[in-house]
């Protein structure tokens, strides 16, 4: 199906339809355009150069998208309002701005997806997407050197980020913004242009997240950006990022650092201005620029059982 005059499929108020096979193509809106449609698969389909997103998808519950090659549309997937959708084993590639595009859509599974050289978010949940699972990915050459995030996360709570590979993307990594109780585990993040985790608010603070067994080297600023309360930083290996490995923002209280391996980053190793921080177990070697450990402008921080050498 090539250069319709609007999307290329549009499926309204129909359930239980499997989409397979197909090409899309060079339409005026969307490739494949799906509303008030329950337990659609989308399955092992070419869309691309369509206007608008490749797949877009509003009100549809029991959702699966898999195996698909999305490719050179405006943006590759926006899904808003379908519950316990499944996105899976996809190709998502070359936007121009947006790759993968949730909101409002609760207990999302995310996996084995490659999501790569897009211009603005790589893989961004927006508004009430929680208790998602995101696990398995491949985000690498993402962005631009001023924005686009390869995975984000806006005011989304109790959601798994796991066994990721993030890399090679000209801005941040991982961030999350106003989120609570988020765990971000087992992760490679590396090489990217600006953090490699940043935890941050807007609207509100974000609260009670894990940054939990992660590698992250090799980021052209801070490894690990804590601005949210009660943040616990456990078990990573931080090496080789341009700037602090572990820097804790003045609202950053009560954050946790504890048994992370910190190795050869050009500046702090770990930076403390929040208050009531806990620095605790940590193995910090190798040369730093500045400080292996540097608190300022805090009360009531805890630095108990580290070992610093080099």
């Amino acid at each position: 199906v090539t250069s319709c005059h609007f999307s290329g499929l549009y499926i309204q108020s129909s359930d239980g339809t499997f989409i397979r096979n197909n090409t899309f193509s060079s339409s005026g809106d969307h490739g494949i355009k799906l509303s008030s449609s329950h337990t659609t698969v989308i399955d092992n389909n070419t869309i691309s150069s369509n206007t608008d997103y490749g797949i877009y998808v509003s009100s549809s519950e029991n959702l699966i998208v898999k195996s698909n090659s999305i490719s050179n549309n405006n943006d590759g997937i926006y899904i808003n309002n379908a519950d316990d959708a499944i996105v899976s084993s996809n190709t998502v590639e070359d936007h121009g701005s947006f790759g993968l595009y949730f909101s409002d859509s609760k207990r999302l599974k995310v996996k084995k997806n490659i999501i790569e050289d897009n211009n603005g978010d790589a893989l961004f949940l927006s508004s009430n997407c929680d208790n998602a699972f995101i696990d398995n990915n491949t985000i690498k050459n993402n962005g631009n050197s001023d924005s686009g995030k390869a995975l984000r996360l806006y005011q989304v709570d109790n959601t798994v980020i796991y066994n990721n590979t993030i890399e090679s993307n000209d801005y941040s990594g991982i961030v999350i913004t106003s989120s609570n109780s988020n765990k971000i585990v087992d992760n490679t993040i590396k090489n990217n242009g600006k953090y490699g985790i940043g935890v941050t608010n807007e609207i509100t603070r974000s609260a009670n997240n894990t940054i939990k067994d992660n590698i992250i080297n090799d980021n052209k600023d801070w490894a690990v950006y804590v601005n949210g309360i009660y943040t616990k930083v456990i078990n990573n290996t931080i090496k080789y990022n341009e700037k602090d490995a572990i820097h804790i923002s003045s609202e950053g209280a009560r954050t946790t650092v504890q048994q992370n391996t910190i190795e050869d980053n050009e500046e702090n190793a770990i930076h403390v201005v929040a208050n009531n921080a806990l620095i605790i177990w940590n193995t910090i070697d190798g040369d730093t620029n500045d400080n292996a450990i540097l608190v300022i402008d805090s009360k009531s921080s805890s630095i108990t059982n580290n070992t610093i050498e080099g």
